[in-house]
């Protein structure tokens, strides 16, 4: 399982300026029976309800029967935040699977001489961490947190390593930093920040695949939509002497001085969000699922903001198999994708016959004084999706990796890869957010889709170790609370399929 790369080092100096993004609802994880710290799910449910109102989010308990069951939603699927292992269990384990979050010192005389330890999963973001190791080391001072204490029958929670034989009044303990430098973890982590020019062993350029033309050249091959002819609109042209501005696809909203996110409306022809960027000479514009006739009402709104011509067109991402999309690109536009999009459009049937650059893991183009930062964010929505991310602006164009109010399109995802993908953009910290379908966002709307997100491969994951088939799992899944979003009906069965397919493949086999 790939890392997803690093590119964003140039944007630093704004990301860490930035306050701690909102977080997801957590879960903390518990099996009653195995420890002695939360012996009975109404302690764990107090704990838990000390946490999330300190965090101003919700913590989720989740009870297990085993603690083999608990590491494997803990550390295999990611799904399990935080967890409470038998001291036996815990010791076990390899230390880089996850944080030692916290011990105790427990009241009295009770219990056994070592804690049972509180636990976190990788992934979580560091300043959380802190931010938990925090409160729990903060209960004993407060009222609210010291009821809950006596409840569990502890004095207070204490740093991992800390000496247990402290007097009871002592409470001159300083929090722990939790050390950065720790060994990676079995699973991918959350990708860093790095600039997309610092020296790296350089990736592997793709071999030349095969022309698809040359594989099959019939208009019912693989990748095309069939035999019948749909009428095509005249191609814009690139530079824009504004013939005309009618369109009826998107919504065009300024963002920041001469960036604009052109939002998909419904009933357009359009079905996801574009945005572009208006320089001194030229304009840079990005965007995905581009039919012909979605392209012609993009350049007929950039046409009704500017005259300046299109020069690059960013590409985030091709789903395979279709040749109806991404291709009519008007002359003079030149096209930038990652090289495993630029993979994807060279194995479709038509042939690639306009300007294209791919890139591996980034790129940073300078509009005038602007910066436009490309990351490769690997497998995700597709393989090979672009978040596209305008540092001066603090504006993100995430592409199809969120959607809002929305359940999406999972038909070519790859589901751990695209959580981890969703933390890495919430913690950008971006102040405007253009998503691939729905309004011009923040890091809440992040929030909301990636608790969605896991809600969804939890219900999924909790079929497949019943023993559902995929089709049972399809014909029956149901998620009420989400039935309101856009696309519920639509694209849920599919999603099921592929979520079931990816999580049995890539996390449940032996």
């Amino acid at each position: 399982m790939q890392l997803i790369k690093k590119t964003l080092l140039a944007a630093m100096s704004i990301v860490l300026c930035l306050a701690l993004p909102v977080q997801a609802a957590l879960s903390l994880g518990v099996v009653p029976a195995a420890n002695t710290l939360l012996r009975t799910e109404s302690q764990a449910q107090s704990l838990a309800a000390h946490l999330g109102e300190q965090l101003g989010e919700e913590v989720r308990v989740h009870l297990f029967t085993n603690e083999p069951a608990l590491y494997d939603w803990l550390v295999r699927y990611q799904t399990i935040d935080l967890a409470v292992l038998g001291r036996d269990f815990f010791t076990q384990q390899r230390s880089w699977e996850f944080h030692h979050l916290a011990d105790y010192l427990r009241a009295g005389k009770s219990g056994p001489a070592v804690p049972d330890p509180l636990v976190a999963r990788q992934g979580l973001p560091p300043r959380l961490l802190q931010r938990l190791s925090k409160i729990l080391q903060a209960m004993a001072p407060d009222p609210a947190g010291a009821k809950v204490l006596k409840e569990l029958n502890i004095l207070r929670f204490l740093p991992p390593g800390a000496p247990r034989n402290l007097p009871h009044q002592d409470t001159g303990l300083t929090p722990r930093v939790l050390d950065a430098a720790q060994k990676p973890a079995l699973l991918p982590q959350s990708p860093s920040l790095a600039h997309p020019m610092t020296p790296q062993s350089p990736a592997p350029l793709p071999q030349a695949q095969p022309k698809a033309a040359d594989l099959d050249s019939s208009p019912e091959g693989s990748g095309a939509m069939g035999a019948k002819t749909i009428p095509k609109p005249p191609l814009p042209s690139a530079k824009s002497s504004r013939p005309s501005t009618d369109q009826n696809s998107y919504e065009v909203e300024e963002l920041a001085n001469g960036v604009y996110a052109a939002i998909a409306k419904t009933g357009g022809r359009a079905t996801s969000n574009a945005f572009f960027l208006a320089g001194n000479s030229y304009v840079v514009a990005g965007g995905a699922h581009m039919t012909r006739e979605a392209i012609a009402d993009l350049f007929a709104a950039i046409t009704g903001v500017t005259d300046l011509p299109v020069r690059y067109f960013i590409l985030t991402h091709h789903h395979p198999g279709y040749s109806h999309i991404d291709f009519d690109w008007p002359p003079g536009v030149d096209v930038i994708t990652s090289w495993q999009s630029w993979q994807s459009l060279d194995k479709e049937v038509r042939k690639v016959e306009f300007p294209l650059m791919f890139y591996s893991e980034g790129m940073t183009l300078k509009v005038d004084q602007r910066t436009v930062i490309l990351t490769n964010m690997g497998k995700s929505h597709t393989d090979g999706d672009t978040i596209v991310f305008l540092p001066e602006s603090s504006v993100l164009f995430t592409g199809d990796l969120l959607y809002v109010d929305s359940v999406g399109f999972m038909g070519d995802g790859y589901m751990q890869e695209w959580v981890l993908a969703l933390e890495f953009i919430e913690r950008l910290g971006a102040q405007k957010i253009i998503p691939g379908f729905g309004p011009v966002s923040g890091n809440r709307e992040i929030n909301r889709f990636k608790t969605f997100f896991k809600d969804f491969l939890t219900e999924v994951l909790r079929r497949i170790e019943a023993g559902d088939s995929q089709e049972k799992t399809a014909g029956s899944f149901s998620l009420p609370q989400y039935q309101t979003y856009e696309g519920y009906h639509q694209f849920m069965r599919g999603n099921v399929e592929r979520a079931y397919q990816d999580l049995k493949k890539n996390l449940l086999q032996n």
